[in-house]
């Protein structure tokens, strides 16, 4: 094919020798073509003149909040009392909450499905709420980091947990010869696991412990 037109070559045409030189100059065009088609198709990645495909969407990734204290967060002053209904009754029981945990804890003691006090203890830190009248309560406590005060709740890493054996505060008192011996209830308790220790605690909803 020369031009778009087919010419039979015969061997005996006196132009013999051009015309073949003319095929062979159209086939070598078809073949540096087909070349420079398959060159375009492999750039490309796919058959020539294809689209390129569309790349997937960008996933973000969650934001994991920092489960550690940060130099902005709030943090209470451990043993400060946020609610107290049992002053006033003047008990001398003792309860004594040791926080081994890196997170600060909010402590809840609940009397007869009534939250009757309350308070703050850091990380690493101990409180004794000293005057507690006689009576059975159940504790609840949730650890976290960044304390909300207008929430009164922790901003990060809420955790809830409940003490599943009741706290029984009983004043006694004998007499021994003439002198009368007071004895009253001294607890304490670790928010941390310790070798052999002899209580147990129960994970608990957020919710459950919000409800108080």
């Amino acid at each position: 094919m020369i031009d778009g037109s087919f010419v039979k070559i015969d061997p005996g045409n006196p132009d013999f020798p051009y015309l073949v030189a003319c095929e062979q100059s159209a086939k070598l065009a078809i073949r540096n073509t087909s070349v420079a088609t398959t060159a375009a198709a492999s750039k490309n990645g796919g058959p020539a003149n294809l689209p390129l495909p569309t790349p997937p969407p960008k996933v973000k990734s969650a934001v994991v909040p920092l489960l550690r204290h940060l130099p902005s967060d709030e943090r209470l002053t451990s043993g400060s009392i946020l609610i107290d209904q049992l002053k006033a009754f003047g008990g001398k029981g003792k309860l004594t909450l040791d926080n081994g945990l890196t997170e600060d804890a909010y402590i809840k003691m609940i009397q007869k499905e009534k939250l009757v006090a309350s308070f703050y203890v850091r990380g690493g830190k101990s409180f004794t709420f000293a005057h507690v009248p006689d009576g059975v309560y159940k504790l609840i406590y949730c650890t976290g980091f960044g304390w909300e005060t207008g929430r009164r709740d922790f901003a990060r890493g809420r955790h809830a947990v409940r003490y599943d054996a009741s706290l029984d505060f009983l004043t006694t008192r004998r007499k021994e010869g003439n002198t009368i011996i007071t004895s009253t209830g001294v607890i304490t308790l670790t928010l941390h696991k310790v070798a052999n220790g002899n209580t147990s605690t129960s994970e608990i909803s957020l919710e459950e412990f919000d409800r108080y």
